[in-house]
C-alpha cells in the first residue's frame, strides 16, 4: 500500500466493489478517502463521494448530516424553474426544501420559495462569517426590497452548494444546458453576496 497514492487510492476505491477488497485494504481506503479533498481557489472542499456513506456510518446521523447528504446527492442536477424533483430539476429553495424535509425540519410535501424560507427562519439569523465556516447554514439574495431571491446551503470552509445559474425562462433541460444552470459548489462570495444567513439548527 505504501506505493499508492491518494489519487490512485480514490480511483481503485471508485472502481473496484468494495466487497472484493481484502479487509485490511478496505479499512485503508476509508481512513484516505475520508480525508480526501479536492481544491478550489486554494481551499479544502468536500469531497462528494461514496466515501461519505463510510463517514456516516461510524456514528449516529443528526437532522442536519441528513440535511447535508441529501442535498450533496444532487451535485450535478439540471436546474428547473419552480423544481422540486431530482428527476426533473430543482430551483434553489427547491433543493433546499427537499433536504429540510429529508432532516424532518418542514413537514413532508411543504412548498416554500426563497423568501418563505427566509421568513421561516430568520429569527436563527447568524453572522455571515459564522454561517460561511458551518455547514448546513443558509445562505441568503436579498433584492433591494428586502425580498429573498436566491438561496444556498454552507459547505463549510467559504464554499456553499446551490441550484444556480436558472431563472424564470428555464424550464426544460435545452434552458438548463443553454444556461449551464445546475446543482453547484461555488465559493460563497461568487455571486457578490450573499446578504443573510441563517442556522436552522440551533
Amino acid at each position: 500500500l505504501q506505493g499508492l497514492t491518494r489519487a490512485s487510492i480514490g480511483v481503485a476505491a471508485r472502481e473496484v466493489d468494495q466487497q472484493q477488497l481484502p479487509v485490511l485494504l478496505r479499512l485503508c481506503l476509508r481512513r484516505q478517502l475520508r480525508r480526501s479533498v479536492h481544491r478550489d481557489h486554494g481551499r479544502p472542499v468536500p469531497y462528494l463521494g461514496w466515501h461519505d456513506s463510510l463517514r456516516r456510518a461510524d456514528r449516529v446521523m443528526t437532522p442536519r448530516d441528513v440535511f447535508l447528504d441529501v442535498v450533496k446527492r444532487f451535485y450535478g442536477t439540471m436546474y428547473r424553474w419552480g423544481g422540486d424533483d431530482p428527476s426533473t430539476g430543482f430551483d434553489c429553495s427547491g433543493l433546499v426544501v427537499e433536504g429540510l424535509q429529508s432532516a424532518g425540519v418542514i413537514p413532508h410535501g411543504s412548498d416554500a420559495k426563497a423568501d418563505s424560507l427566509w421568513k421561516m427562519f430568520q429569527k436563527k439569523e447568524v453572522a455571515l462569517g459564522i454561517a460561511r465556516e458551518s455547514e448546513g447554514c443558509l445562505f441568503f439574495y436579498l433584492n433591494p426590497e428586502g425580498k429573498a431571491t436566491h438561496v444556498e446551503v454552507s459547505l463549510g470552509n467559504g464554499f456553499v452548494i446551490g441550484a444556480i445559474g436558472g431563472g424564470p425562462g428555464t424550464v426544460t433541460p435545452g434552458d438548463a444546458a443553454a444556461s449551464n444552470a445546475f446543482v453547484k459548489i461555488r465559493p460563497v462570495n461568487y455571486r457578490g453576496g450573499p446578504h443573510k444567513a441563517v442556522n436552522p439548527w440551533h
